[in-house]
C-alpha cells in the first residue's frame, strides 16, 4: 500500500514539526521540487536548514546547493562551500544500505565531493579559508526532547473493558517513528503496530490533538531511505 506525495507531504510536515531531522529535509526537498506541496525556495531553504542545522548531510548537501545557485537566499559561495565541506565530511559513511565495496564507496564519496570542489574553483583563496574556518568551528544544533510518557505493559485488569481502535500511520525516518492520527491513540493505554516485522509495541512519542496528528514508535525497519514512504498499519488496545 502506498501513499500520495500530497498525503506523504502532511505526514512529514507533521513530523517535521516535531523536530524530526529526516522528516525536516524530506520537506524541505518536497517543497525544493514541488512534489506533494506548492514549490517554494523559501519554504525549502527552512527546512533544509533546520536539518543541516542538526547535522543531516544530505540537508547540508541541497543547502550548499541553494547558496551556490541563489534560490531563496542571495548567492554565497562561502556559505555553499561550508555546507559543501561538512557534507563531504559526514555523508559518505552515514549510511549503512550504501555499497562498501571500494568501488560503491569511491563513488558515494565523489556525490559529497563533487560540489565542494566545483566550489572551491569559483571563489578565491581568501573565501576558500574562510568557508573552511566556519565549517571547522561548526557545531549541530541540540534538538528538544519531545518525548512522552511510556506505554505501559500489553496488560489488562482483570474485568477491564477493552477496545480496539485500528488507524494508518507512515513510517517517516529511519529511526522508525511512525506518524497517524491523534484520535486512535488517544486514551489508549497500550498501543502496537503490525508491519512487515510483525506486531511491535511503541509508545506516544509526540501529539497534536488540535491537528489530529500524533507520533508513535519507535518500530524496528530496514531499507534504503527515501523522502517517500510506505504505510504501517497500527493498531491501538486497551483503553
Amino acid at each position: 500500500m502506498t501513499c500520495s506525495p500530497y498525503e506523504a507531504a502532511r505526514w512529514y510536515q507533521a513530523a517535521a514539526g516535531q523536530g524530526d531531522v529526516e522528516s525536516q529535509w524530506a520537506t524541505g526537498q518536497m517543497y525544493l521540487t514541488g512534489r506533494g506541496v506548492s514549490q517554494s525556495d523559501i519554504e525549502a531553504l527552512k527546512w533544509l536548514r533546520l536539518a543541516a542545522d542538526r547535522g543531516e548531510a544530505d540537508a547540508q548537501l541541497d543547502l550548499a546547493r541553494m547558496y551556490k545557485d541563489g534560490k531563496g537566499a542571495p548567492q554565497d559561495y562561502v556559505k555553499a562551500h561550508m555546507g559543501a565541506n561538512l557534507a563531504a565530511s559526514r555523508g559518505p559513511d552515514r549510511a549503512p544500505w550504501r555499497p562498501l565495496t571500494p568501488d560503491g564507496r569511491s563513488k558515494t564519496r565523489r556525490y559529497y565531493t563533487e560540489l565542494r570542489d566545483e566550489l572551491a574553483a569559483l571563489m578565491t583563496p581568501e573565501q576558500v579559508a574562510e568557508a573552511q574556518v566556519l565549517a571547522r568551528n561548526w557545531r549541530p544544533t541540540e534538538p528538544s526532547d519531545g518525548r512522552g510518557s511510556r506505554a505501559p505493559e500489553d496488560s489488562a485488569a482483570p474485568g477491564t473493558e477493552r477496545e480496539v481502535f485500528v488507524g494508518t500511520g507512515f513510517a517517516v525516518n529511519r529511526r522508525g517513528d511512525v506518524v497517524t492520527n491523534h484520535h486512535v491513540v488517544d486514551g489508549c493505554t497500550q498501543i502496537a503496530v503490525f508491519g512487515s516485522a510483525g506486531r511491535q509495541k511503541v509508545e506516544i512519542i509526540a501529539e497534536d490533538g488540535q491537528n489530529d496528528l500524533a507520533v508513535v514508535g519507535p518500530i524496528k525497519q530496514a531499507g534504503p531511505r527515501s523522502p517517500w514512504v510506505g504505510t504501517a498499519r497500527s493498531s491501538v488496545k486497551a483503553r
